[in-house]
């Protein structure tokens, strides 16, 4: 990650030009993510040709000067970091490495703030309270981040302690090189069978609520799930989920685009009254790092015991 406030000059040669400037800064800068650009852009801090630009989606041209330089790191969070340590979020460190954490996320807790002028704590504030490294690797807006987990889901996450490992940890996750096991209660009785069950649709944004996803086999980018009967309630079921690909709300929909919604989910089912979140839970993580390999797995959380032990 480059310093705060240092200065960038970049001269565009015949190879990058005709690009979109926020994809081109982004491949430049692979450790901050495209709307750090977008913003940066649309914010007025970049030049061409002396010229300001606001427009992410302006297309370079060969010989551009582009100059601009890395914002000064915000403060995470507004309020005293002794007063983040003493809040009792749940979170979990279950392994320490030199290079990562494996943290246990409570459900009911985001992973980073939707918008930098949130002032709604998350795990990324957490995180970077008690380990203080965190704050200078990968994303400004997202430190530590190389994958999420939905504010009401549980379950373990990965964290980088370095930029070096950063770059590994996305480059895996763009590879597929890490299996991830949810744990999901469902509507229903799907489909058993001794192998595991592949729903195959794409996804795309809900035209008419775009704060939804939505799934169908002709629009949208190709997304595969996988799952497993665990064992069949009286009028629902436990099911084991291996996420192929790792699109928004990618779980969730599938599941609900075969009548099969994740109960509790209230965007893609109904509201529970035995549980105040889906029933959804990331519970294990495996990998290969460094010629070792990693296994990593934490239980279904309380509330995802008595739903089952109930219905």
């Amino acid at each position: 990650m480059e310093q705060e406030n240092t200065k960038i000059s970049l001269n565009i040669d015949e190879d990058n030009a005709s690009k979109r400037l926020d994809l081109y800064l982004y491949q430049q800068y692979p450790c901050y993510s495209r709307t750090f650009f977008k913003n940066l852009i649309e914010d007025k801090l970049l030049s061409i040709n002396g010229k300001i630009i606001d427009k992410p989606s302006y297309i370079t041209k060969n010989e551009d000067l582009i100059q601009f330089s890395f914002p000064k790191l915000k403060p995470l969070i507004e309020s005293n970091m002794d007063n983040i340590r003493d809040l009792n979020l749940d979170v979990r460190v279950l392994y320490t490495h030199q290079d990562f954490l494996i943290v246990y996320k409570p459900a009911n807790l985001t992973v980073h703030k939707p918008s930098t002028n949130s002032k709604e704590i998350t795990l990324v504030d957490w995180l970077v309270c008690h380990f203080k490294e965190l704050e200078k690797v990968g994303d400004l807006e997202r430190p530590g981040i190389v994958h999420r987990l939905d504010k009401d889901t549980s379950g373990i996450l990965i964290i980088p302690r370095n930029n070096q490992a950063h770059i590994v940890f996305s480059n895996m996750f763009k590879e597929r090189k890490i299996e991830k096991t949810y744990i999901a209660v469902v509507k229903g009785h799907p489909m058993s069978s001794s192998d595991f069950n592949k729903i195959d649709k794409k996804i795309r944004r809900d035209i008419a609520q775009r704060n939804k996803m939505a799934a169908d086999y002709t629009t949208g980018r190709d997304s595969v799930t996988y799952y497993k009967v665990q064992k069949y309630l009286t009028d629902a079921s436990v099911l084991e989920v291996k996420p192929i690909t790792g699109r928004t709300h990618q779980i969730r929909v599938h599941l609900s685009s075969i009548n099969h919604p994740i109960i509790g989910d209230e965007l893609y089912g109904s509201k529970s009254k035995l549980i105040s979140r889906q029933a959804l839970h990331a519970y294990r993580l495996s990998f290969n790092y460094k010629d070792i390999d990693y296994v990593f797995w934490y239980d279904i959380p309380s509330d995802m015991k008595t739903i089952i032990d109930q219905l």
